[in-house]
């Protein structure tokens, strides 16, 4: 049986086709979809959670749409934080935020949040450890004018 550092349940909760437990997301997989949650999640959104994490970035469309200074920094600075704070296994690098022209309307914007996984292997206890550095991005989208 192979050897995964990180492993974590499927947000989806689909059944996997073998076993017909819930499938799971391993090492990077497990990471991204983590960190994904993280900056999806509302503050608050979890209620049984003794902890508001989230950086909830859908509700911050018209924010992220026309950025100015102070805002793209209280927002970078709120996703480090939770992004520090909540995921262990993460060190947060860098956050951009850009207009998204492929969707029609052009009302998307695009954040890219990039960070190191701070170790990585099979012995995450050995002082040796690889720091890989990894990314995601999501697409905001506007409100719908329908």
């Amino acid at each position: 049986m192979a050897d995964y550092t990180y492993l974590d349940l499927d947000v989806d909760l689909l059944p996997n086709s073998f076993t017909d437990d819930i499938s799971v997301r391993k090492d990077l997989r497990a990471i991204r979809q983590s960190v994904t949650n993280l900056l999806l999640t509302r503050p608050g959104e979890r209620f049984f959670s003794l902890y508001p994490a989230g950086a909830g970035l859908q509700d911050l469309f018209f924010e992220l749409k026309n950025l100015s200074i102070s805002n793209s920094v209280f927002i970078r600075e709120n996703v480090k934080e939770i992004i520090n704070r909540y995921e262990p296994r993460v060190v947060f690098n860098d956050m951009v935020i850009k207009n998204d022209d492929t969707i029609a309307d052009g009302s998307g914007v695009d954040v890219q949040v990039t960070y190191d996984i701070v170790s990585f292997g099979s012995d995450v206890d050995s002082l040796e450890t690889t720091t890989i550095t990894d990314s995601i991005t999501i697409t905001i989208e506007g409100p719908s004018n329908g």
